[in-house]
């Protein structure tokens, strides 16, 4: 314990005061005195009494103090650009969603925050100016800097609606926690085919002279995953989803090849483990468990052509020429999918992504009239085929459209 108090330990953690201070401005002054007072003595002393967290080191408590009179540093704007072209040309059946219809006339402002792909492209002004043709009275106001501020917005207030990928453990804990409800989720778009940053979906890959042509998920866990002891769906724990390491696949004769490819090694590459699509393709074949095979390298297009033994998961743009897409089943004995942009549309394909608007609804209370209206109008014939238009998400199935009703309702 002592060690850890002096961080002489190497794997002591820390917490800590996190003060929204916006540069160019002063710290609010009651802000500051609480802060002072948390790492004076008196602070430090109330910590230990407590007896649970550890009090701070003197040299601690002097970093703090400096840091807090210190001018925060701006952070550099993280890159972003307009991309208001239709990539695909695509014209995907609609008729079966539904037109829209208002139940009611309604006014008042709706505030989205979220997914920046809403602004970047013409989706976002064009739900507003199609669902304005009905609804006159309402004002929107969008906060589109992230998908991660989705929950950030919704966790504080200040959202009516988040818009993003489907959030993380600790977004729905924070709010479970806060609201003693879950954000209920609702369909908003399939992701994109091969536009990266827009939820694309995920190919597998393998050099072009590899005889493997299909692969189930079962076997992508083999292949990329590692022994578990369970695993997560959102913030529920499955201890029926452990494997041991009978199940790793790491000689691509495991998997039945023959000749000079039965006894080499696979070498599979992935994503920075921390991205969007590791975490997708984590909740979709290794169960959300996030125990990776022990050798993954990172996935490059310049690493992986030299790669005649490698395998890969990411998006379409990145696997370059000498690659080919392997099939994918969802369990031995289902049909292969090919990974073109007709499947992943239609859902057929098993490593898509999906867009989601979120809104706060407790056990017996309906949702805001308003935001009910609007996001049924997103969900219409009319606001799918604004995705179409916008040629990067693709446009939800007839299937996926009526269950997210039936949610809203």
């Amino acid at each position: 314990m002592e060690n850890v108090f002096t961080r002489e330990y190497p794997y002591a953690s820390e917490e800590y005061l996190n003060v929204n201070h916006v540069p160019g401005t002063k710290l609010d002054p009651k802000i500051l005195e609480y802060v002072r007072y948390v790492l004076s003595r008196e602070g430090q002393e109330d910590v230990a009494r407590d007896g649970k967290f550890i009090p701070l080191t003197a040299q601690g408590v002097r970093e703090g103090l400096a840091a807090l009179e210190a001018e925060p540093k701006r952070t550099p704007k993280a890159s972003r650009s307009k991309d208001t072209k239709a990539h695909y040309s695509n014209r995907f059946e609609l008729s079966g969603i539904p037109a829209y219809t208002p139940k009611q006339q309604v006014s008042g402002l709706i505030r989205v925050w979220g997914f920046n792909q809403l602004a970047d492209g013409n989706l976002a002004q064009n739900w507003e100016k199609g669902f304005r043709k009905y609804h006159p009275k309402a004002t929107f106001e969008w906060t589109l800097p992230s998908q991660y501020a989705a929950s950030t917005g919704m966790i504080t207030g200040k959202a009516d609606v988040g818009a993003g990928a489907y959030w993380r453990f600790s977004e729905y804990l924070a709010y479970q926690r806060l609201f003693n409800a879950d954000a209920l989720p609702i369909a908003m778009a399939t992701g994109s085919y091969d536009r990266t940053g827009w939820a694309n979906a995920l190919g597998v890959f393998v050099h072009k002279d590899n005889p493997i042509n299909g692969l189930t998920l079962a076997q992508l866990d083999g292949i990329f995953g590692a022994p578990r002891s369970g695993g997560w769906v959102g913030t529920a724990w499955y201890p029926e989803f452990a494997r041991g390491p009978e199940g790793n696949i790491r000689t691509w004769g495991q998997l039945g090849l023959t000749g000079e490819w039965a006894n080499q090694p696979i070498i599979a590459f992935g994503p920075d483990l921390r991205s969007e699509s590791s975490i997708a393709f984590s909740d979709n074949v290794i169960k959300g468990s996030d125990k990776w095979n022990e050798r993954l390298r990172y996935f490059t297009h310049e690493a992986f052509r030299h790669s005649r033994y490698g395998i890969a998961f990411g998006s379409k743009q990145e696997a370059g020429p000498e690659a080919k897409c392997v099939a994918l089943a969802v369990k031995t004995g289902s049909h292969y999918v090919p990974f073109t942009i007709e499947n992943v549309q239609n859902r057929s394909y098993p490593l898509i992504q999906t867009t989601y608007w979120f809104v706060g609804r407790k056990p017996g209370e309906s949702i805001d009239p308003k935001l009910k209206e609007f996001l049924t109008y997103a969900l219409s014939r009319e606001g799918q085929q604004a995705i179409v238009d916008d040629g990067k998400f693709l446009p939800l199935t007839d299937t996926m459209v009526y269950e997210a009703l039936k949610t809203l309702q």
